[in-house]
């Protein structure tokens, strides 16, 4: 049922038009069936995008928080980017708002401050540089990756750039 979800949340060129209704059921009967945390991801996702009715950030909200009681990355990730949208960019703010929507663990709390730490650290550290590395200057990118006190997170991500 999930993939008929994203089947008809995306259509297939002239063959199968995109069709919000249906993936909407699709998702929502995957869940129901299998309490899957990508289907809850796919279906909370599509009402954060395509806001298919009012108060369709907090449907998504409560999706977003169960599937990621399931261990689920992208859905902690996409939490926190409704989250910030919703309520701003101050966590204790965001977590206790969450906390009013839907019970959270420790656990997920943690995560979800790992995430804003991480995101933080890309955005001041990582984005100067992938710009520099758009614009054509590659040098800045290769000096960091040969350096040895240089983050190890960072030259991770500067490999992908």
């Amino acid at each position: 049922k999930n993939n008929l979800g994203i089947i008809y949340k995306h259509g297939i060129g002239q063959e199968i038009k995109k069709e919000i209704g249906w993936a909407i059921e699709y998702f929502k009967e995957a869940i129901k069936y299998g309490n899957h945390c990508i289907s809850m991801y796919n279906l909370a996702h599509l009402y954060f995008y395509e806001k298919p009715f009012k108060n369709s950030n907090e449907e998504s909200i409560k999706l977003l928080i169960n599937s990621s009681k399931q261990n689920h990355y992208p859905s902690k990730f996409l939490l926190c980017i409704v989250s910030i949208y919703e309520f701003g960019n101050n966590i204790n703010d965001i977590i206790q708002k969450l906390k009013k929507i839907e019970s959270i663990s420790n656990e997920l709390t943690n995560s979800i401050i790992d995430i804003f730490k991480w995101s933080w650290y890309i955005i001041i550290n990582i984005t100067p540089l992938y710009i520099a590395a758009e614009r054509g200057n590659k040098d800045i990118v290769e000096l960091l990756l040969s350096r040895s006190d240089v983050d190890i997170n960072l030259k991770a991500i500067l490999i992908l750039i």
